[in-house]
């Protein structure tokens, strides 16, 4: 091969290398005030420590809701879907929780004083046909599991339950359980991370099984949802993410 071609081969691979790694470096995951890598080397989920409010949507005929502060709509919250915590500047004001594409409809509104290093939870359950929609707020410390560890609560949100235990197991041994009342939420559980088996039992009777994952150095929020009188159930893990 003359010195001419070696020479375009060489500058051909070289340019074709560049733009692969300029895809991948600009591909990753990302979502409304996440973080572009929400995975640490480690395998751990990547979080902040900045203040942030977030609402989980376990209204089984709702709309996706919205979460505004102080006018400015932080984002979106469809049923049982994933969502981040979205940050907030520590100045009191008010919270707004609002139906998709109705802003000026608000359902809820809610005065904060947000304190530093804290996450907000807001929890939607009931039915809007009914016209008994809820809200429960949960405030709480930022506090990270340690290594090889996961923090899960539970959430019940299953119309029809006034209270529900689930049980968590790993590699069929028991690691323990929660108690939620409806609409509301349990205490906190540290497990292993990895594989967790998560078991309950409606008032009909019915068995609910689901397997998660739980992050390593991450949080669960463990949401029991649904309408009984519908014969319609399912639990959902949902991330702390930031």
């Amino acid at each position: 091969m003359s010195l001419r071609k070696q020479i375009k081969k060489m500058s051909f691979t070289l340019i074709t290398g560049i733009i692969v790694l300029l895809f991948f470096s600009s591909c990753g995951g990302g979502g409304g005030g996440g973080s572009d890598d929400n995975n640490s080397s480690d395998g751990s989920v990547k979080v902040t420590n900045k203040t942030g409010v977030r609402i989980i949507n376990a209204s089984i005929d709702s709309a996706p809701l919205g979460i505004h502060k102080d006018g400015v709509l932080l984002s979106m919250s469809k049923y049982l879907g994933d969502v981040y915590f979205n940050k907030i500047d520590e100045n009191s004001g008010n919270i707004f929780i609002t139906r998709a594409g109705r802003d000026t409809e608000i359902l809820k509104s809610i005065a904060i004083s947000p304190k530093s290093d804290t996450e907000y939870t807001f929890f939607a359950y009931g039915e809007t046909k009914t016209d008994n929609l809820r809200f429960t707020q949960l405030e709480e410390p930022i506090l990270r599991p340690v290594n090889g560890t996961a923090r899960i609560r539970l959430y019940n949100g299953l119309s029809g339950q006034n209270d529900i235990t689930a049980s968590f197991s790993s590699f069929g041994a028991a690691n323990g359980n929660l108690t939620a009342k409806f609409g509301g939420y349990s205490g906190e559980l540290t497990l292993p991370s990895g594989q967790v088996t998560v078991s309950a039992t409606t008032n009909s009777g019915k068995q609910l099984r689901q397997v998660l994952d739980l992050p390593n150095k991450g949080e669960l929020a463990i949401v029991i949802a649904g309408n009984l009188e519908y014969g319609f159930s399912t639990i959902k893990g949902i991330i702390d993410l930031d």
